[in-house]
């Protein structure tokens, strides 16, 4: 939910430049699909949708209050003068098994973004994500560890991928991009990505530019905001919905989520409704008819072991309180490196925790 996730969930966007680190080093690690935090990123090409240490469950302690018998209207508002900010936080934990060679990667992003909405000099709703801070802590095949912190980035390293990496979540971490609604809410054009881009070069230039291509993200954005049914839903009521985490390099990870309303809940001083999340099947694929990565996901047949999380909607502002998704897939995936076909497996585990950041 750039919301959260977003947090590209907008998601976030924090996102998905890990992944494309991890191409580049010969893995498909699909951490920071983070979900950029962009957005949200949640960027995150998602960034709306996620848990640093698993744990996290948005849904304890809630005191349950009479359920809408008339149906529960869901619905995303974009009030002109809102203001909040966001934190999005983000893990993963990935094995992939290429060629019975087994490569390990770790990932813990946190990302604080402000969502400000307002109109244009055209009277169109804008929504605009300002990323505050980036904070990334990631460790790659061949006790390859490298961190990141916005506040003091270091932006050198002796492995060029691993440096343009680094340059990217520095440009990420201080870009500021503004969506532009039409009549009915769909987000119709995207402004900031120039700025974003201005001063790299060369690999950085390219990996960042594969991962903002506007297309993109005006699609990351509108099925953001597309989770719920048009008309009222009843408690216990379930739906379903498919988001897609960028990985770069035009390969992503789609996800089919099942959202069931339970009800409205008491949470601290505010009534919000309760909507569980449980992602049921995930697959790897890229778009076009090649990708400039070294290795490319050709196809994956892949199972989801657990997968469990919440979002907490406020239905009188339009928008999520708080949002937490976790979930793991295992199974077999086939790559092309040089035009040679490489069979694999993958094991991974992805936590979200998207949640409002006191004032």
């Amino acid at each position: 939910d750039a919301e959260a996730g977003d947090a590209d969930t907008e998601t976030g966007d924090a996102d998905a430049e890990a992944g494309d680190a991890d191409a580049e080093a010969g893995d498909t690690d699909a951490e920071t699909g983070d979900t950029d935090a962009e957005t949200g990123d949640a960027d995150a090409e998602t960034q709306g949708t996620v848990v640093p240490d698993g744990t996290d469950n948005a849904s304890e302690d809630f005191e349950s209050t009479d359920g809408a018998s008339e149906g529960i209207v869901l619905g995303f508002k974009f009030g002109e003068g809102l203001k909040r900010g966001l934190e999005v936080r983000q893990t993963s934990d990935q094995t992939l098994t290429i060629a019975g060679q087994s490569l390990d990667t770790k990932s813990t992003t946190v990302a604080i973004f402000d969502e400000i909405m307002g109109r244009d000099t055209e009277g169109r709703i804008s929504v605009t994500q300002e990323n505050k801070s980036l904070v990334v802590n990631s460790s790659f095949p061949g006790g390859i560890d490298l961190v990141f912190d916005s506040a003091s980035p270091q932006l050198t390293h002796n492995v060029p991928q691993l440096q343009a990496l680094l340059e990217v979540w520095n440009a990420r971490s201080h870009s500021s991009l503004t969506y532009l609604l039409d009549g009915d809410n769909q987000a119709i054009e995207v402004t900031g990505v120039d700025a974003m881009t201005e001063g790299l070069s060369g690999a950085s230039l390219d990996l960042l530019k594969s991962e903002v291509e506007t297309s993109h993200l005006l699609k990351a954005f509108n099925e953001e905001h597309a989770i719920f049914p048009n008309q009222p839903v009843r408690v216990d009521e379930a739906w379903t919905r498919n988001q897609r985490i960028g990985l770069g390099q035009g390969q992503y990870m789609s996800l089919q989520i099942e959202y069931t309303a339970r009800g409205e809940k008491q949470h601290g001083e505010n009534t919000i409704q309760h909507i569980d999340v449980e992602v049921q099947k995930v697959t790897f694929a890229h778009e076009g008819s090649s990708s400039d990565a070294p290795l490319q996901i050709v196809s994956s047949d892949l199972a989801v072991q657990s997968s469990e999380g919440s979002i907490l909607f406020d239905t009188e502002r339009g928008v999520v309180s708080e949002q937490t998704l976790k979930f793991h897939v295992i199974g077999a995936m086939n790559f092309s490196a040089n035009g040679q076909e490489l069979p694999g497996k993958l094991d991974l585990q992805i936590g979200i925790h998207t949640l409002p950041r006191p004032e």
